[in-house]
């Protein structure tokens, strides 16, 4: 089986309004034993997402990246395996979502819903998806 992604969604739901995006420690939210990212869907979803946006470039972990997020990270990826996007660069079409019914599928709809419902409460710059291939 080819590599999954394992996935984390970082919140900025700590710096102050007026400062800037990430300055203090964001709360982490695990998807990592979430059985649906451990499919060829969710690898070929993760995949062309990766392409469409940052043209398969692995930034490594973002600035400032929680804590919880790198202790996850470091076990099982190195650095360069490591990439990450905001909701903001998430916001445009989704033409890599999958469109059927099938469990994984819906599964994959709902954490990209997930980036959309948190960026709502505390802004696109402030929410985002850390991941890597396993």
């Amino acid at each position: 089986m080819p590599p999954t992604p394992k996935v984390v969604l970082e919140i900025d739901d700590n710096s102050p309004d007026d400062a800037p995006a990430f300055t203090s420690e964001p709360s982490m939210w695990s998807f990592a034993n979430d059985l649906n990212h451990s499919t060829r869907t969710a690898a070929e979803t993760f995949r062309e997402m990766h392409r469409l946006i940052g043209g398969s470039v692995f930034r490594g972990y973002p600035e400032r990246a929680s804590q919880a997020t790198i202790e996850l990270f470091e076990r099982f990826a190195e650095l360069n395996e490591v990439t990450w996007f905001s909701a903001q660069e998430l916001s445009n079409g989704r033409p890599w979502l999958p469109k059927g019914e099938t469990p994984v599928e819906r599964s994959m709809r709902m954490l990209f819903e997930t980036v959309d419902i948190a960026a709502r409460y505390f802004g696109p710059d402030r929410v985002r998806l850390v991941f890597a291939f396993i």
